[in-house]
């Protein structure tokens, strides 16, 4: 395989699990109660739709289709351990299910970064700068978005710890 088809290969990747993040993180917000953080997952749900033009550009750039009928077996397992996690979850403790879904984002979002992070890699030995510009700016968005959950995190933590102390 050619290191053109494994670039593209993992844009149609890319594709699918941004296009069902998407999808979940719509399901999660029903379940968000901090104002805060149902606002930065619902900016993160918006954002994702420029996330998923830039990878159709991108497959269109190398002339390759979206594959746009598969299913996230990364997306698919997230979902799978929420419902186990949100089994365990304190009753009335809604911060409990807030820290969860914070810290499910946070690990979703580092795991994008890294892909990002490596397609951007092989755009760039491969020089192809038209696919570079369109990963560079979502590399920048979702480096955005973590930092954004990460300072959340921290006050629902502490937010938790008060509530628990009371």
């Amino acid at each position: 395989m050619s290191l053109e088809n494994h670039l593209v290969g993992h844009l149609q990747s890319m594709y699918v699990i941004e296009r069902d993040y998407q999808i979940y993180l719509c399901d999660l917000s029903g379940k968000i109660h901090d104002q805060q953080l149902k606002s930065a997952i619902s900016a993160q749900v918006t954002g994702i739709n420029a996330e998923l033009d830039n990878l159709k550009q991108c497959l269109n750039i190398f002339g390759a289709p979206l594959n746009d009928d598969m299913i996230s077996p990364l997306i698919q397992a997230f979902r799978q351990t929420d419902q186990a996690c949100m089994m365990h979850m304190t009753q009335g403790m809604q911060t409990d299910s807030d820290v969860h879904i914070a810290m499910t984002d946070i690990s979703f979002g580092s795991w994008e970064i890294g892909m990002y992070q490596s397609l951007l890699t092989m755009a760039r030995v491969l020089n192809r700068q038209d696919a570079v510009k369109l990963l560079e700016d979502t590399l920048k968005d979702e480096e955005e978005d973590l930092q954004k959950i990460q300072g959340i995190l921290s006050d629902l933590i502490n937010i938790s710890k008060q509530q628990k102390a009371a």
